[in-house]
């Protein structure tokens, strides 16, 4: 049998729907996907209340000494699609902030420089400030 959300019978669990892949989705039932899970939990944490949202290991780049995604070579051998998550999160950074959300990148030589970077221990000291 084919499992999908749909024969998920679960009070606990919610589903969202796809409310496209640009942008940040405000609707409490869907979310915009920007083409990366990253993405995806950044909108699910704005829809949740999130105020501040802390990039930790979000580097968003291949390079010579990284592995082609976290969990090891796609198995179709395919890359991610690094170029298309960082045009996405271009287009969602301005929509973030309309939405008074906070994202801030703590990740060293990430390549989402729409972001505030800083250090991990500059982002603690801000949050306890």
């Amino acid at each position: 049998m084919f499992v999908t959300g749909l024969n998920v019978d679960d009070p606990e669990v919610a589903m969202l729907r796809v409310a496209g892949v640009p942008g940040v989705s405000d609707d409490p039932a869907a979310i915009c996907t920007g083409s990366n899970s990253g993405h995806q939990i950044m909108n699910i944490a704005t829809l949740a209340g999130a105020a501040r949202i802390v990039l930790i290991g979000y580097d968003a780049q291949r390079g010579k000494d990284r592995k082609p995604h976290f969990f090891g070579a796609h198995p179709d051998n395919t890359e991610a699609p690094y170029a298309n998550m960082i045009h996405e999160m271009k287009h969602a950074a301005p929509i973030f902030k309309r939405m008074g959300v906070e994202v801030l990148n703590a990740t060293p030589g990430s390549a989402l420089r729409m972001f505030p970077m800083m250090s991990i221990e500059e982002v603690l000291c801000k949050l306890t400030a």
